[in-house]
């Protein structure tokens, strides 16, 4: 009787708790945090990969796959933030170089949210 109780989910006491106080945590705001710390860690990691092809290249790469392509990071997975959402990527011409603009959606998934992590930076070569 335990044992179909606790696999029917019926049962709340012991482990069967256990699920719901992992959900409970992975959707927690402390959770959040700990991704956007990780998202900002991916983007400053990117960050570099970034300069360091604009700098061995002359230009910053067309799209960040070419980064994995060309030995920069890992080639591994596609590169999207800790959410599964791509990170968005842009190299743009400034006075003196360019700007490298790096961003996560955050846990929402959208754009210009409150909850984006992003990352700027001017590289010249």
């Amino acid at each position: 009787m335990a044992r179909r109780a606790l696999a029917s989910g019926v049962c709340v006491g012991g482990l069967a708790a256990l699920p719901f106080a992992l959900h409970f945590l992975c959707m927690s705001p402390v959770h959040d945090m700990a991704r956007a710390s990780e998202a900002q860690m991916q983007l400053r990691h990117l960050q570099t990969a970034v300069a360091l092809h604009a700098l061995d290249r002359g230009d910053c790469p067309e799209v960040l796959g070419v980064l994995a392509t060309r030995g920069y990071v890992a080639d591994s997975e596609p590169i999207v933030d800790p959410w599964g959402h791509p990170v968005e990527y842009r190299c743009r011409q400034v006075e003196g170089g360019r700007a490298v603009t790096l961003a996560s959606r955050g846990a929402d998934g959208y754009s210009n949210t409150s909850d984006d992590v992003r990352v700027e930076q001017r590289v010249s070569w």
